[in-house]
């Protein structure tokens, strides 16, 4: 699984802050900055 840095930072954010928004909102963050899905990974 590939993931994006600024997907990355939003996972160490959760991960560092004890009060963490709604997993609704973290998914519509990734999906907002997730480009589109990758079919060929070669």
């Amino acid at each position: 699984v590939i993931i994006r840095p600024q997907a990355q930072e939003i996972v160490e954010r959760v991960i560092e802050q004890p009060r963490t928004p709604p997993p609704r909102i973290i998914q519509k963050e990734m999906q907002e900055e997730a480009p589109p899905p990758i079919v060929r990974t070669r």
